[in-house]
Parts: C-alpha cells; structure tokens; sequence
C-alpha cells in the first residue's frame, strides 16, 4: 500500500508542478536570431533544470490567469550544478527586441541559481505571450518556457 501511495503523490507533485518546467521550443525567427546574437549559436535543448514561475499573475473570475499592465515578473532557477553556467538570457518572444535580461552567475553561483526578473510587454490589448529562459553551460545551449496571457487595460490609450 505504501508504494502505491508512493507513485501516487509522485504522480501528483508532477502534475502540480509541470506548468514550471519546459513547454515545447517553437520560436519565432526574431527571437532565434536574437539568441544567436546574443549566444553565437542557436540550437537549443529543452530542459527541465530550468524552472520559470511567472510571479504577478492574477486569477479572473473564470478561473483563467492572466498578468496585467506592461511588465511581466519572472523568478528563474537553476536545478543542478550552477557553477558552470556561463551566461543566461532571458527572452520574451513576441517583442521586437525578445532578450529582456543577460546574466552572467559568475564563479559565486556553485549551489543554486535564481534570479527574479522583470521585462517589457510589448503587445496590443490581449496577447498570449512566451517567456524563454536560456542558459549556456558547457558549450550547450539548454531552455526552457512558459507561456502566460497577458490584458493590457489602457491599450486604447497607446
């Protein structure tokens, strides 16, 4: 009965935390070339070692979530060893410029990574838009993303 249990919980913590980890890598040509600036290269792997929680999100009535206004919080860590990670970029597609953030963790980051970060929506009124959060370690390109709705309230103001 325990290990039943066991798998069960498993099964349940995977479910509750898998709106954090990598979602598929499908970019815009804007944002691919965008990483190549940024990183030399631009053949990425999805990882899940890089976690991404969007942290100004808010619920609607109908359950959907939503962030409001024109900045987006996100709070990225890094699971595993940290120490060889040479340079994170951090990239919203859809932007006519994607890459919001460029880190480099330096030689302190030896246990753990993260980082909270805010950028600039650029978008009309409603949008669905993707953050994209790529780390170089070892030569390797590794990403993860998530995907958000975002309502801008004064969009007919612009």
């Amino acid at each position: 009965m325990s290990k039943l249990l066991s798998i069960i919980l498993s099964f349940v913590f995977i479910l509750h935390t898998s709106n954090i980890y990598a979602e598929n890598l499908l970019l815009s040509s804007n944002t691919t070339n965008n990483i190549k600036k940024v990183f030399g290269f631009s053949e990425i792997q999805k990882s899940d070692k890089i976690l991404i929680k969007i942290m100004n999100l808010q619920k609607a009535k109908s359950g959907n979530t939503f962030v409001e206004g024109h900045e987006v919080t996100i709070r990225l860590a890094y699971r595993g060893h940290s120490n060889e990670i040479e340079l994170i970029g951090i990239f919203l597609e859809g932007n006519k410029e994607p890459l919001i953030a460029k880190i480099i963790p330096g030689e302190s980051a030896t246990k753990r990574v993260q980082y909270i970060v805010k950028g600039n929506i650029e978008n009309y009124c409603f949008k669905t838009n993707k953050i994209l959060v790529v780390v170089k370690k070892k030569n390797k390109l590794l990403a993860s993303s998530k995907s958000f709705y975002s309502f801008i309230s004064d969009c007919g103001t612009h």
